[in-house]
């Protein structure tokens, strides 16, 4: 739902005409960064989940509140209340793609005693994510027509809360 939340943020804040080939990648990366975290949380046995688990949260909050401050930023530059052009720079959707699967690194360790089952999660998580993610941005790009404030500060704020949601979870 994280994927399919900061989707719809970046769905709201994007261009005019959205470039479906932007909104794949971002989807593809979201989709390989949830998959991945449990994977890399799995492949080490529980080595450093303890610690991940511990700050995951104040990683994933601070990634989004300065995605989000940046969007804000970026909003708050337009003269026009409709002329939302959003970056999809690599960079950018990787931030993202971290801060939105993050907290899925503890999940992995949970496969370590029935290492049969863990191809088959992380595709499920993987594809559910991709799916959520475009599904999520498609919305995104419907609301934001009628919106008469900056899609950059919806965007922003969508992403900002976010991060305090996986802080106080």
């Amino acid at each position: 739902m994280d994927c399919f939340a900061v989707s719809l943020a970046q769905g709201i804040a994007t261009a005019q005409s959205p470039r479906w080939k932007d909104a794949l990648l971002m989807a593809l990366l979201f989709g390989l960064f949830q998959a991945g975290m449990p994977f890399i949380s799995f492949t080490i046995g529980g080595l450093f989940v303890e610690w991940l688990t511990k700050y995951s949260r104040w990683i994933a909050f601070v990634l989004l509140w300065l995605i989000g401050i940046n969007m804000l930023w970026e909003g708050a530059k337009k003269d026009d209340c409709t002329s939302g052009k959003q970056r999809f720079s690599l960079p950018r959707l990787i931030a993202l793609a971290v801060a939105t699967s993050i907290d899925a690194l503890s999940v992995g360790v949970l496969f370590v005693p029935t290492p049969d089952r863990i191809v088959y999660a992380l595709v499920m998580i993987g594809l559910t994510s991709l799916l959520l993610a475009i599904a999520g941005y498609a919305i995104g790009t419907l609301w934001r027509r009628p919106l008469r404030i900056p899609p950059d500060w919806i965007g922003g704020i969508v992403l900002m809360g976010l991060g305090v949601k996986m802080l106080l979870n």
